[in-house]
């Protein structure tokens, strides 16, 4: 009760203020310093989407980043090191078709450049929706008493989805992705997965870009298409050889393929990596690696492998740029 009023009182009133008083710019990161920040979807009407943010709110912080930073290219950030102004550079992942609908018109229009990395089984499997959001909008539309994955109830509990050891369904899943087709025949027998396809709202979150949509988009030369795996799998579990060439490898020739530039970086799913990851990665074919957190002691020194900052959908724009601003400090090069 008392973290929910907080949380409320830090989006209408503190972070609004911190920004009309013009305090932060006292933490803004120097000049050379560079940062990456990450979105997933962006669409008007994100509900309790866990992997959305208004269209609104991302006009409002693309604003703040326009006035305070050098927005440029991913390839430019991880290529060059120097700059007199901190740069920062835009990310999405995943490959929502809300990113080609609603998000690149915006950022088009005021010459922002951005990177997409796509999850390429959407290409040639007609309107897919990952198991993640379709729980996501099945939880928002219907609500129901459990859902069941493997056997195991995940039951309505202070506004979660846990099973009896406490287990959030969102983790379940993404501990379990190998076995997403597993999982997302589960979900079918259980709901309506064609209503969320076609529905005019649940679309509009859910739904990942076909190769049609890419292909309108990819001479744009102030966006670049890159690797988020074949189909989002969770890159830290147990993996064999041929599972992991699949999942590294195809995104690469059917990213090459269509969109004739190179493709070389991969976004972790989650953002989950080992080290086999990354030694199998540099052997397919890839020069840049980005996560969200560093797993291991030393990776910093890394000169392939990048942090990234999650921009929250839980939130609003002033929050997130303070937030932002806070993490830099950790996660700027």
């Amino acid at each position: 009760m008392i973290k929910n009023l907080y949380n409320k009182l830090k989006r209408s009133v503190i972070a609004p203020a911190i920004i009309r008083s013009g305090i932060y710019k006292f933490f803004l990161p120097g000049k050379g310093k560079r940062i990456i920040i990450m979105f997933h979807g962006v669409t008007e009407d994100p509900g309790n989407s866990v992997r959305n943010i208004s269209t609104k709110e991302f006009k409002k912080i693309l604003s703040l980043l326009n006035k305070h930073f050098e927005i440029v290219s991913l390839e430019k950030i991880v290529k060059e090191s120097h700059s007199n102004k901190p740069q920062i550079a835009i990310t999405f992942d995943d490959g929502y078709l809300n990113n080609f609908n609603e998000a690149i018109p915006i950022l088009e229009n005021i010459s922002i450049p951005a990177t997409f990395f796509i999850i390429t089984k959407s290409l040639t499997t007609d309107r897919t929706i990952l198991p993640i959001d379709f729980i996501d909008c099945i939880i928002d539309n219907e609500n129901p008493p459990e859902i069941i994955i493997d056997n195991k109830s995940f039951y309505r509990k202070n506004n979660y989805r846990l099973s009896e050891n406490n287990e959030l369904i969102y983790d379940y899943i993404i501990r379990n992705s190998d076995r997403m087709a597993q999982i997302d025949q589960q979900l079918q027998k259980q709901f309506d997965i064609e209503f969320y396809r076609s529905d005019s709202i649940y679309s509009k979150r859910a739904v990942l870009v076909n190769e049609e949509t890419l292909k309108k988009h990819i001479s744009k030369s102030i966006f670049s298409f890159q690797s988020h795996t074949h189909s989002h799998i969770n890159l830290n579990i147990d993996l064999n050889e041929s599972q992991l060439s699949e999942e590294l490898g195809r995104p690469i020739e059917s990213i090459n393929k269509l969109t004739s530039r190179r493709c070389d970086m991969i976004a972790f799913p989650y953002g989950e990596y080992n080290s086999n990851t990354i030694k199998t990665g540099k052997a397919l074919g890839y020069n840049f690696f980005f996560a969200v957190t560093f797993k291991n002691n030393g990776e910093a020194m890394h000169s392939n492998l990048f942090q990234r900052i999650g921009i929250s959908n839980t939130t609003n724009a002033e929050v997130n740029f303070i937030n932002m601003i806070i993490q830099s400090g950790k996660k700027s090069f």
